[in-house]
């Protein structure tokens, strides 16, 4: 099965450009034995394996794959691994429709869905009503339904944490709920664990149909808790942290010891370690450290000097730090040799997560999105973005020429030297019109189109313009398809 990705999307933050669609986004492998670089044929060491049922999806690219989504063939939907119905680790069918009710004595249950502008192919075959089951650990059971008949629109209703029935949606599309889909005709899953080295192990999820596919993150035997890949005290180790400490709180009146853990609802069990990282200027250095007693509050520092209580939740002290040495190495490792390919992390020359990035040959990460012809392919990430009126800037009082915004980023190394300018029509599937190199300074006065009011100057804070450049050929970046293994 080869076809492009069904859906893309752009979220710009600070410098970065990220798109995905799916389930999961992460690391590649193979099919049976293969594909993503070096991949073993034992399944244990793999990143993933489809079976004869339960099937790997991924975004290829030249080169890689990255890990997607799970597709039950027999069902033909994509699904996810989660607890079933019947408390069993499940493949549970996943769509855009979801259980509501129809009156506002939460009596009738129908399904609904969020309908999209952008290839809007309805609710789907299975709507999904999930409960959770433990406050602590948020841990769900998910119920499956067919979807019946369409429904007139109309009002949605939920019940809340107390049993009351309250509204949710006003007019929206609604049909019938089927009969519930026995969990024993879904794909029951095992969790397998395999060694990394000495001092890690990681997860499987495994069907007897051959299907495997490694876990989120691996797990710290010696600590018996699952760990983080990251940078702890400049180098990559495997951080295991149940909570994270803020350097802004104290844990004493004088506001002289520093880092607060944020902890677990009151009842829940607490985490045994969690990590404080302290910002100098442009740069962080994260440690860990044993978590301590419980706290009666916490505090903060004013900027007049004052010490005062704070407001961190169930707060804990930090106990005493683990030295960085005694925790487990880790490598970020580039796999392939196409145009694109993976980084990820590995530890004892294998995988650890499914999670990984994509990049290009240069070393430089890369992203899929939609692009002007249609193809999705792996752009550039940092970049100036230009997005749609009304938040668009132009040069010009018939606002025409439009500008690449630079916001002001004191520990930005470089300015970006690539746009991405978005599609002007907000319905539009493709969302990118093209990527253009970023010119010179503009330092003339700046213009937005406020639709009603028409192209009026503006005065933006904590902006520079560029003016746009040459636009780049969409072959330039190598297309990215979904494909099923």
């Amino acid at each position: 099965m080869n076809r492009s990705l069904p859906c893309v999307w752009l979220l710009v933050a600070t410098a970065s450009l990220v798109a995905g669609c799916g389930d999961d986004t992460g690391s590649g492998g193979g099919d049976v034995g293969g594909g993503g670089g070096g991949v073993s044929a034992d399944p244990l060491e793999s990143r993933f394996t489809s079976g004869s049922r339960l099937k790997v999806q991924v975004q290829r690219a030249p080169g890689a794959d990255q890990f997607y989504g799970v597709y039950d063939a027999e069902l033909e939907t994509a699904c996810l691994i989660t607890e079933a119905g019947d408390g069993k680790l499940r493949c549970v069918p996943t769509g855009v429709a979801y259980v509501a009710y129809g009156d506002d004595a939460c009596a009738e249950p129908v399904a609904s869905y969020y309908p999209s502008t952008c290839n809007d192919n309805g609710p789907g075959t299975y709507a999904t009503q999930s409960e959770t089951t433990d406050e602590c650990t948020y841990a769900q059971t998910t119920r499956v339904f067919e979807i019946g008949a369409e429904l007139a629109t109309g009002p949605l209703f939920s019940r809340d944490a107390t049993g009351a029935c309250f509204q949710v949606g006003p007019d929206s599309p609604r049909y019938e709920l089927g009969a519930e889909v026995e969990p024993s005709t879904l794909v029951e899953l095992e969790s397998v664990e395999a060694a990394r080295g000495d001092a890690l192990s990681v997860s499987y999820f495994h069907s007897d149909d051959g299907f495997y596919l490694i876990g989120d993150n691996p797990r710290d035997t010696a600590r018996a808790t699952a760990c983080y890949p990251g940078d702890v005290g400049g180098e990559l180790r495997c951080n295991p942290s149940g909570l994270y400490a803020s350097s802004d709180y104290f844990s004493d009146a004088a506001c002289t010891e520093v880092g607060v853990f944020s902890g677990f609802a009151a009842g829940c069990a607490q985490p045994g370690f969690g990590s404080l990282t302290t910002v100098d200027a442009c740069s962080g250095e994260t440690h860990v450290y044993e978590v301590g007693a419980s706290l009666t509050t916490s505090y903060v520092e004013l900027e007049t000097g004052d010490c005062v209580e704070g407001g961190v939740p169930n707060p804990l002290a930090l106990g005493a730090q683990v030295p960085d040495a005694d925790l487990a190495s880790v490598e970020l490792t580039v796999e392939g040799e196409g145009d694109v390919r993976l980084s990820g992390y590995h530890a004892a020359g294998l995988p650890i997560t499914r999670y990984a990035n994509f990049v290009r040959s240069d070393g430089s990460l890369c992203y899929p999105y939609a692009f002007s012809d249609g193809t999705s392919r792996c752009g550039p990430p940092t970049v100036a973005y230009v997005g749609v009126d009304p938040s668009r800037y132009y040069a010009d009082s018939t606002c025409s020429e439009a500008l690449a915004p630079v916001y002001d980023d004191p520990c930005a190394e470089s300015d970006p030297d690539l746009a991405v300018v978005a599609s002007s029509d907000p319905d539009a599937c493709v969302l990118t019109e093209g990527i253009y190199e970023v010119g010179a300074v503009h330092n003339g006065a700046v213009f937005v189109n406020a639709m009603t009011g028409g192209c009026s100057e503006v005065v933006p804070a904590g902006v520079s313009f560029r003016k746009l450049g040459a636009r780049l050929p969409d072959e330039d970046f190598a297309a990215v398809t979904l494909e099923t293994l």
